[in-house]
């Protein structure tokens, strides 16, 4: 049983359509909604371009610049599906695109565990892993800090996203996409950071 208080509940639906997309993770180039690293995908830099390998990673150091910098030999595997996809051109900083030829695309989420608005709790969830399970079967696929009470927008597409504010409060918003207006907790004492959510990827 959740203990403490929840506040602003509403119940969303019951499936949210997952579509294929590429982000930067722990400094990777991966599937979103897996830790598959994406090979052959070719990253701007000022005049030149860097292009990923078999493990996601870019050749030639640490690409610097944007608002999410990649960096090479940053290790998080354990791969649950195949994934690829070449030629597409993805500016420095982008930390999501669309790629339709990504893991495939499609499926469907289901979102009902999960209840819009906030809620405080007496201990913190804890990690990102954590703050995702809590809802149900999900995993984090991204995470922003740099939060500023009173608004923030999302940067990536997800099942939902949870917004740390405190000790212990949560904001949480369904069926995120780039742009959507997150929940604050109404209890603000310092806002710390946003972590997205999906379904685990299917082997």
């Amino acid at each position: 049983m959740r203990r403490g208080i929840l506040m602003a509940v509403a119940v969303c639906g019951l499936a949210w359509a997952t579509d294929a997309f590429a982000c930067e993770y722990n400094g990777k180039l991966v599937c979103a909604g897996t830790t598959d690293p994406i090979a052959g995908a070719v990253v701007g830099i000022s005049n030149t371009t860097a292009t990923s390998d078999a493990f996601g990673n870019f050749a030639g150091g640490p690409i610097y610049g944007g608002t999410y910098d990649i960096f090479v030999n940053s290790v998080n595997t354990g791969l649950t599906a195949t994934c690829s996809y070449t030629g597409q051109i993805i500016p420095l900083g982008t930390i999501e695109v669309s790629l339709p030829g990504c893991g495939g695309g499609g499926g469907e989420c289901d979102v009902s565990s999960v209840h819009e608005g906030w809620f405080c709790r007496e201990r913190p969830l804890g990690d990102p892993v954590n703050e995702c399970a809590y809802f149900g079967d999900f995993v984090p696929v991204g995470e922003g800090f740099n939060v500023t009470p009173g608004g923030l927008t999302a940067n990536m597409t997800a099942a939902f996203a949870i917004v740390k504010s405190g000790r212990a409060c949560y904001g949480v918003t369904v069926e995120v996409v780039p742009g959507d207006l997150l929940v604050i907790p109404a209890v603000q004492q310092g806002v710390s950071h946003v972590t997205y959510c999906n379904c685990p990827p299917t082997p």
